[in-house]
């Protein structure tokens, strides 16, 4: 069901973006697990972050209202009603901790508290294309923050490639296999 509701969402994956994921993914060299171990923060520290980005806008709006909290039943991060849940296992690289800022809270969640503060309600819950619209911004203010290192991209390129594998007819653990032995991850 999930591999239906992406197609009706996103469409099937263009051979021009397919190619351009290819040349991407061997361009790039994968990254170390262990350099990512060394240089990165805990969920508790990222946190932190993110409470000083909460205040930030809260300056300026104070109707601005944002939480942050740390989950154990969450891998990652994620906004939920203009709030961000962390998985309490998260680990974020030193370098991504302003691009993941800009994508969480300067994107998802302002995105909610404006749609929420005007009078057509719903523009805070989202309209037809929301999600791809959401998701180029907030890939766009990564960008805008110099937050599209190599590993980004490469993740980015990995999703492209792993959708078309399982619009081919691949199963999820032959799309693991392919991503794993061709591109290193």
């Amino acid at each position: 069901n999930f591999l239906y509701g992406s197609l009706i969402l996103y469409g099937s994956v263009l051979n021009s973006l397919k190619n351009l994921a290819l040349k991407v993914l061997k361009k790039l060299p994968p990254r170390n697990r262990d350099e990512i171990k060394k240089n990165s923060i805990s969920a508790k520290e990222f946190a932190k972050h993110v409470e000083l980005e909460n205040k930030y806008y809260n300056d300026i709006d104070p109707n601005f209202s944002s939480q942050v909290f740390i989950r154990d039943d969450i891998s990652g991060l994620i906004t939920s009603k203009g709030n961000l849940l962390i998985g309490k296992d998260t680990r974020i690289p030193i370098s991504r901790v302003q691009a993941l800022l800009q994508h969480e809270i300067g994107t998802h969640v302002l995105t909610y508290h404006n749609g929420k503060s005007q009078p057509f309600r719903q523009l805070y819950c989202g309209l037809a294309g929301y999600d791809e619209l959401q998701e180029g911004l907030a890939v766009l203010s990564e960008y805008f923050v110099d937050g599209m290192s190599s590993h980004r991209l490469r993740i980015l390129a990995a999703r492209v490639m792993a959708g078309h594998y399982l619009l081919d007819g691949a199963s999820f653990i032959d799309t693991y296999r392919k991503l794993n032995r061709d591109f290193g991850f």
